[in-house]
C-alpha cells in the first residue's frame, strides 16, 4: 500500500513536470510570462536624452525628431499618439529613468548601457566620421602625417594620451618613437599630459598656435604616448521595465532610427547629438567597456 502511494505521487510529479515542459515549447512553460503584447496602438513614447548639450540647446535642435519617429512608425503599422521627448539631468538620471520603466528609450552612452543593463537592452550604436588613423601602436601616430577626417563611418573611436612640447614630454615622445615601452618611473616624472579623444588633433591642431600657446606646428610639437582599445559610441536603449517595449516594437523603433539617420533632414535633427546614422548593436559589443568597469571596481 505505501509502495503504491509513493508510485502515485511520483508518477503526479512526473506528469506535471512534463505537463510543463511541453507547454514551454509554444508558451513560456509554468514560470511567469514575460512577453509583452505588441500593441499597435501606444498612447505615449517616452525618450529621454543623455545631457550631450544643456537641455535647451538639446529640446530645440531635436524638436522634430518626435515627429520623424511617430512618422516612420506609421509605416511600419505602429500608431502613436505622442512622442514625448526629455533630457536628462545627468546621464545616471536617464539610466536610472530607463531602469524604472519610466523612460522607454533612452540615448545614451556606451558606459551608461553598461552602468544599467540589467534593466535595459542596447538596439543601435551611433557612427561617427571615422579618422585616418587607428593603430594601437602609439609610434604609428607619431609618423609626421597629420590625423584627419575620413567619408568612413565607425561606430567607436580611440583614446589617445598626448605628450606636449617640454623637455619632459619630448623625452617620453622619444622613447615611443623608438619602440620602448615606458616604464612607471618615465610617467612618474612627467607633471601632465593631455588625456583625449583620438580626434582631438585633427580638431583643435589649426587653433594650436593662436589659441594654445604653441610656437611650432602642432604635429611637431606634441606625440601620442599610448592609445587605447576601441570605445563604442553613443548608444540608443530601451528599457526592460516599459510596458511598451514587444519584440515587434523594438525592432520597429530601431528600424525607424535607422532611417532617420539616412535622411538629409534626419541627418540635419541628429547633427545635435553628433550622430551620423546609427548601425544594429549586440550586448557583446561593450564588453570592453564592461572590463573596464569591472577593473575600476577593484
Amino acid at each position: 500500500m505505501k509502495l503504491t502511494k509513493y508510485l502515485k505521487k511520483g508518477m503526479a510529479v512526473l506528469l506535471t513536470a512534463t505537463f510543463c515542459m511541453g507547454l514551454s515549447a509554444g508558451l513560456t512553460g509554468c514560470g511567469k510570462d514575460t512577453t509583452k503584447e505588441d500593441s499597435k496602438d501606444i498612447d505615449t513614447f517616452r525618450i529621454m536624452i543623455a545631457p550631450y548639450q544643456d537641455a535647451d540647446t538639446l529640446l530645440t535642435g531635436l524638436e522634430p525628431l518626435g515627429g520623424m519617429i511617430k512618422d516612420e512608425l506609421a509605416t511600419q503599422g505602429y500608431n502613436v499618439g505622442n512622442v514625448e521627448i526629455t533630457v536628462g539631468t545627468s546621464y545616471s538620471a536617464v539610466g536610472e529613468a530607463l531602469s524604472a520603466g519610466t523612460a522607454d528609450a533612452g540615448f545614451i552612452s556606451g558606459g551608461t548601457y553598461v552602468t544599467y543593463d540589467d534593466d535595459c537592452d542596447v538596439l543601435l550604436t551611433a557612427q561617427r566620421k571615422a579618422i585616418n588613423k587607428d593603430s594601437l601602436n602609439a609610434k604609428d601616430w607619431n609618423d609626421g602625417t597629420e590625423e584627419a577626417f575620413t567619408d568612413n563611418l565607425t561606430t567607436y573611436y580611440r583614446s589617445i594620451i598626448l605628450a606636449g612640447p617640454s623637455t619632459k614630454g619630448q623625452e617620453l615622445a622619444a622613447k615611443v618613437n623608438a619602440g620602448q615601452k615606458l616604464t612607471w618611473d618615465d610617467l612618474n616624472g612627467a607633471t601632465w599630459a593631455v588625456i583625449g579623444f583620438a580626434h582631438m588633433r585633427a580638431k583643435y591642431a589649426a587653433n594650436w598656435m593662436s589659441k594654445f600657446g604653441g610656437t611650432d606646428d602642432c604635429y611637431k610639437q606634441t606625440a601620442v604616448l599610448a592609445v587605447t582599445d576601441q570605445i563604442m559610441d553613443d548608444t540608443i536603449c530601451v528599457s526592460k521595465n516599459s510596458d511598451i517595449m514587444s519584440e515587434g516594437f523594438k525592432k520597429a523603433f530601431a528600424d525607424a532610427c535607422i532611417n532617420i539617420g539616412k535622411s538629409e533632414d534626419g541627418l540635419k535633427v541628429l547633427n545635435v547629438l553628433s550622430h551620423i546614422g546609427y548601425q544594429y548593436a549586440q550586448s557583446s559589443d561593450y564588453d570592453a567597456e564592461r572590463a573596464a568597469q569591472n577593473m575600476l571596481k577593484k
